[in-house]
């Protein structure tokens, strides 16, 4: 009786499997002199609008199978597709012959390049769904979608890339010409490069690449997909990386194309496998946006590396390990530990951060800027105040404001600096400027109150001054009042960082 039961659970789970495709590689058996590569050809060509389920069991593939009709695939999850001989791909969808037909999929099982050939290539789609999809050991790609063949539109979750063989460095996991991809929850291991976007308006959602099981190759310093590898190649135009996560590679986040936003999204170095000149984000070209993101340091790393020219924006990013003087653009908080800072122990509610690239925020007038209508201009860095007052617990008694900047040109010798509270109460002082960068310590209680600021209500500052729980913006100014007798030659200043610290209270 048990037997039975047993068998009857395994019946209905077979049949609800594939109970949505229209026919089962069970249908089409084997011929005479028939191999698993021409059998699964047959079933496939006999199903031109129809679509068909591949049963459990691993199958030997001695030749691509070519899916040029409007047949899609479900496979077993315990359903292999593995290259016994060398070949380009294992499995090739070609589209283009019915190019702009809705809904064709290709879902579930593995698909297994065995070092002898790519996984699978997708040409030409419009559009075309895939899940819970395994694609192992592809000599050259795990999945290519190639947009130059037509089309556009590839939905796909949940796909699995990983590699265990020796002897395929410079591989690339999901390699994408086409636009207008959607890829979430996709994870890529041990594969040379994780995910490159050469299309369009891509976006990566939840995607995670790592490496490290593959073993160094005879004489080599690292793991041999870790050696050059690269965990997201960016290289098309208005492509979307969200929340995904780059975890020990060379390269974290490689941008040759414009438009490009990195959100939400993490870097983090093992540093077991002692990984050295290693770049979270490598800018080439192109515009790029790097917003609300958390990378950890370990021994050799560069936050940024860029070409002159590119253009990039940093925000409210999270940085771990690093120390006092490391370069962090966009920090909005800072995560420190005693191990690297040069003043005593604190944490991330003692310390906020504000801080630009290498260059700094450069600012420059020509020779008359602030002469006639146009006396100031205004550089303004808003702040969440919301944020503020999580950070610090206190109204910042005891507290300093650090700025670093310098002077660009010879005759510019101070900027206004304020800081606004989002009630419009506003403090500041006049900054010193010299030709070098300067670090200059102002205590949070010597900060002159603006009265002219604050243009309605009760101009009667609080009591106790500045109240770092409540900063909204930071503005610095440079005026006509600040240069009268040189108002006439060129101006410019440069900021690379306006800190808020703090020691713990002993």
């Amino acid at each position: 009786m048990k037997t039975t039961f047993v068998t009857a659970v395994c019946l209905t789970a077979a049949i609800a499997a594939h109970a949505t495709c229209d026919k089962s590689l069970d249908e089409f058996p084997a011929l005479p002199g028939e191999d698993d590569a021409a059998r699964i050809q047959r079933a496939v060509n006999a199903l031109p609008e129809g679509s068909l389920y591949i049963p459990k069991g691993v199958y030997r593939m001695s030749s691509t199978l070519m899916v040029t009709n409007r047949c899609s695939i479900e496979l077993n999850r315990g359903a292999t597709l593995r290259a016994e001989k060398a070949l380009e791909y294992v499995v090739k969808v070609d589209a283009r012959p019915i190019w702009r037909t809705w809904n064709l999929f290709f879902n579930g099982g593995i698909i297994d390049g065995n070092g002898l050939a790519s996984c699978m290539a997708l040409d030409g789609f419009s559009p075309f769904y895939m899940r819970n999809v395994t694609f192992l050991n592809g000599k050259k790609f795990g999945l290519r979608v190639n947009g130059e063949a037509g089309g556009g539109g590839i939905f796909a979750n949940d796909l699995y890339f990983r590699c265990t063989m020796r002897g395929l460095a410079g591989n690339t996991a999901l390699y994408s010409s086409g636009c207008d991809g959607t890829y979430t929850d996709c994870l890529a291991v041990d594969w040379t490069t994780g995910f490159r976007m050469d299309g369009g308006g891509n976006r990566l959602t939840g995607c995670h690449a790592w490496g490290g099981t593959v073993p160094p190759r005879e004489g080599g310093r690292f793991p041999e997909m870790l050696e050059s590898s690269v965990c997201f190649h960016i290289a098309g135009w208005h492509n979307l990386v969200r929340d995904c996560y780059a975890d020990t590679a060379t390269i974290g986040y490689l941008v040759e194309g414009g438009g490009v936003q990195i959100l939400g999204s993490w870097f983090l170095n093992n540093t077991t496998f002692k990984l050295d000149d290693i770049v979270i984000v490598d800018q080439r070209g192109g515009d790029l946006v790097v917003a609300d993101c958390r990378f950890s340091n370990s021994p050799g790393t560069k936050v940024y590396r860029g070409r002159p020219g590119t253009k990039v924006s940093w925000s409210n990013n999270v940085y771990c390990g690093f120390g006092n003087g490391d370069d962090l653009p966009g920090a909005a908080r800072y995560v420190c530990n005693d191990r690297n800072l040069k003043e005593p122990v604190c944490t991330e509610a003692d310390r906020w951060e504000y801080v630009q690239d290498e260059a700094g925020i450069v600012y420059e007038s020509p020779a008359g800027e602030y002469l006639g209508k146009r006396k100031s201009r205004p550089v303004v860095i808003r702040v969440a105040s919301e944020e503020m007052n999580r950070m610090f617990p206190n109204a910042g008694a005891g507290r300093e404001v650090v700025i670093r900047a310098r002077a660009t040109t010879p005759d510019t010798k101070t900027v206004e600096v304020s800081f606004t509270q989002n009630d419009g109460f506003t403090w500041g002082t006049n900054l010193a400027l010299r030709a070098e960068w300067t670090e200059t310590r102002i205590p949070l209680s010597e900060l002159k109150y603006f009265s002219h600021w604050r243009k309605t209500g009760d101009k009667t500052p609080p009591p106790g001054g500045l109240d770092a729980r409540k900063i909204d913006r930071i503005t610095l100014f440079y005026g006509i009042w600040l240069c009268r007798d040189s108002a006439e030659r060129p101006h410019g200043f440069e900021v690379s960082s306006i800190r808020i610290v703090g020691r713990k209270a002993q």
